[in-house]
């Protein structure tokens, strides 16, 4: 209805509903319903209105007006109050809660979804056959990683939209479905991408962090326990004992991470806390393809009345809409806020730096924002603590299409929400392993065999066919449907009556993919094809019961081939291709994965002699003709060559490059050090890796010189292992040298 007050007395002048419905361009019919409703008192009967008129001449007549008493007059304020909320970005709610008693009871107003209360059955005809889901906990029992397995362990938390990788060591990324919002890239060997939180005191300036890495000291005592909801990462170090909870929120894409601080100590103690991330927000091989490129289209903004930092990116591609990254501090400790921020990479790292020791921990953060050209997020926090003290903070990271949203979505997690949000974890996680079927004891397995499909390794994998010329890679995966952009894993099976692992590789399957881990399940058939299918029907009996139809040749799906239709070399590269292969011979998950884990010969340590006594050498001498000299060097008037002389420390701005290359092959170099070689095309055919990082600027190719009498390791290069003397880097055209004097030798 259509209201206003009239005068000063208490009757609502509402004209006709059908006036209303006109109005709104209803058709005439509509009112002549409202006009039945009225005439057998339905309308009155549940207390809207005493008495209406719905003649057609009355509703048609736009000057006569009916004075009626209402029973729900409350019902038209919250309409045009909900009207204005949506015009005025809730400026009622905002309105509201600035009354100090209404702000403090502001945790009440949320409303949450009561998971505890039975649910209601409703009617027998609306009963399914299902069995009712009673919301209650579920029991599913952490697990330690294990150190001992070939390849680093990785857990991935998610709620089918933004999903979080961490390993047991402290690092992994974020993404928000094909988007990675902080870089991470798998590697087998070392830890050098993730979210890392370090932790200074500030009297000692003595900083580590919560997990062994990066700075991976011996020193620190460290653990990482895994949830199937969460993953907990604990440190204990100079009497602080600190502990980071990581979950996924179930409703919203945000990552929480709780930090619990413990001063076991007898005094006081002034800590840092520092948070540090490179952020993307860009498609992974877009990323890895040219990430110097890739950098240069993020922008950041600190909003200090949020505590926050805001980062977007700008679209290549109009049809393209970028997720808005938010980054920031939750605390209800009056005392507790951000001190500083950072969002350049070189200010944080340094020129040459890794993240084991970053220069901003030292020297302080820049506080910068913008269009940086290597963008990181950072927040640093003091806390301060006495003697047996503990304080609790949390970090949320938030993606959502616009920096409004995301502002909204945050202030939903203030820190009496996020031990429900935790509780919401693991209620629906253990929903979903219910739903799938999984057993309980399972989850550690498939947790194992996810981090060997993240980090490929040998003991799982097939030799490539011999013959290069019968196999052309990833196109000839796209006849069975296999994209071969995700990770592999193939089952061989022989016998379908004894296929133990196809039950639980289906439903395992579809718990990566709900968590954000895409992988395409091929299952290979050695028996005869016939004309009746019992693998596919058990397949489809399994993929019915995890409600995952559809998933059949889809890209990160299920892919059923069979091994008697295709050729021995074509068989051979599908294996080759896969990262994980497992035959199905009547054995368990378990015992498949022991393999993983066996111990390896180890070749014996070397035991350096007595140190012996170093012959001097003459230090190098910096030449004081060089021609536009501006410190750091100049071109040789001799030679014409360019001449950078480095002091110990000492670090150029910017990465000084030398191309060098012919018509088919090429490399190239840095002042820092060797750097990358191809052959006939540098971006498609790499021999060794490039890191495209002008900050770190780490090498693909390393040559290290060991004293066999007293086992010091250095590089002639400054990088990665040379910056402890003078070194001399010549550039000229078609060479580069390096020269140093040090270990009592001429390099």
């Amino acid at each position: 209805g259509l209201g206003i007050r009239r005068g000063l007395t208490d009757d609502l002048v509402i004209a006709p509903y059908g006036s209303a419905l006109a109005l709104c361009g209803w058709p005439s019919a509509a009112a002549e319903n409202l006009n039945a409703l009225a005439q057998n008192g339905a309308l009155t009967r549940y207390g809207f209105i005493e008495a209406l008129d719905f003649t057609p001449d009355r509703i048609l007549s736009g000057r006569d007006f009916v004075a009626v008493t209402t029973f729900m007059a409350h019902h038209q304020g919250m309409l045009q109050t909900a009207i204005v909320n949506a015009l005025q970005n809730d400026i009622m709610v905002h309105r509201f809660l600035c009354e100090q008693p209404i702000r403090a009871m502001d945790l009440l107003l949320q409303e949450r979804v009561p998971w505890d209360v039975t649910l209601e059955l409703g009617r027998a005809d609306e009963v399914w056959d299902h069995p009712a889901d009673t919301h209650q906990a579920p029991e599913l029992a952490p697990w330690v990683p294990s150190p001992d397995l070939v390849v680093p362990q990785v857990h991935i938390l998610g709620n089918g939209r933004m999903s979080s990788l961490i390993t047991q060591s402290g690092g992994g990324g974020l993404r928000l479905n094909d988007t990675d919002l902080t870089r991470w890239r798998p590697d087998p060997v070392r830890t050098g991408d993730g979210m890392w939180l370090y932790l200074r005191d500030l009297e000692s300036s003595d900083f580590w962090s919560l997990g062994s890495a990066p700075t991976g000291r011996a020193d620190v005592d460290t653990k990482c326990v895994f949830h199937q909801h969460m993953v907990e990462l604990l440190c204990q170090y100079d009497g602080i004992v600190a502990r980071m909870d990581v979950t996924v929120a179930p409703f919203d894409d945000a990552e929480i991470r709780r930090v619990t601080l413990t001063n076991e100590s007898d005094v006081a103690r002034k800590l840092d806390l520092t948070t540090y991330a490179e952020v993307t927000i860009a498609p992974p091989l877009e990323d890895e393809r040219h990430p110097a490129f890739s950098k240069l289209f993020v922008h950041s903004t600190y909003l200090p009345d949020e505590q926050a930092l805001v980062f977007t990116r700008r679209p290549r591609r109009p049809e393209t809409k970028p997720p808005v990254f938010l980054h920031k501090l939750v605390t209800d400790d009056p005392d507790t806020a951000v001190t500083a921020w950072e969002t350049d990479r070189r200010q944080f790292l340094g020129r040459n730096q890794t993240v084991r020791a970053p220069k901003g921990l030292q020297n302080g953060l820049g506080q910068g924002a913008g269009w940086t050209l290597d963008p990181v997020m950072s927040l640093q926090v003091r806390v301060t603590l006495k003697p047996m003290e503990t304080r609790q903070l949390v970090f949320l990271s938030v993606a959502a299409a616009s920096r409004n949203e995301a502002v909204q979505i945050a202030k939903r997690y203030p820190v009496a929400m996020i031990d429900h949000t935790f509780r919401d974890a693991l209620l629906e996680t253990g929903r979903t392993v219910r739903r799938l079927g999984i057993a309980a004891e399972h989850l550690p397995e498939l947790q194992v065999l996810s981090s060997l499909l993240v980090h490929t390794h040998p003991t799982y994998r097939t030799a490539p066919p011999i013959d290069a010329q019968s196999w052309h890679g990833q196109p000839e995966l796209w006849r069975f449907g296999i994209s071969g952009d995700y990770p592999i894993l193939l089952l061989k099976l022989s016998d379908i009556e004894n296929a133990s692992l196809l039950d639980i590789l289906v439903r395992g399957h579809r718990l990566w993919q709900n968590a954000g881990l895409h992988v395409d399940l091929v299952i290979l058939r050695d028996a005869a094809t016939s004309y009746e299918e019992p693998l596919r029907e058990k397949v489809l009996s399994v993929i019915s019961d995890t409600q995952a139809t559809g998933m059949l040749g889809m890209r990160g799906g299920i892919h059923l081939i069979a091994g008697d239709q295709m050729s021995a070399q074509l068989r051979r590269g599908v294996e080759a291709s896969a990262a994980v292969v497992l035959h199905d011979e009547n054995q368990s998950l378990r015992q498949l994965l022991d393999l993983a884990v066996q111990p390896r010969d180890q070749l014996p340590a070397f035991m350096p002699e007595q140190p012996v006594f170093e012959i001097p050498v003459n230090a190098l001498v910096r030449p004081d003709n060089l021609q536009f000299d501006n410190g750091y060097g100049g071109f040789d008037p001799a030679n014409g060559d360019y001449l950078i002389h480095l002091a110990p420390g000492v670090r150029t701005p910017a990465p000084w490059c030398n191309i060098l290359a012919n018509d088919d092959f090429g490399c190239l170099v840095s002042e820092a050090g060797l750097g990358m070689t191809w052959a006939a095309n540098s971006g498609e055919h790499r021999l060794t890796p490039w890191s495209n990082d002008p900050v770190a600027d780490v090498p693909g190719e390393v040559l290290y010189l060991r004293d066999e009498a007293s086992g010091g390791v250095w590089t002639t290069t400054p990088q990665p292992m040379g910056h402890d003397a003078d070194c001399q880097v010549r550039h000229g055209a078609g060479f580069t040298q390096w020269a140093k004097n040090s270990h009592g030798l001429q390099q």
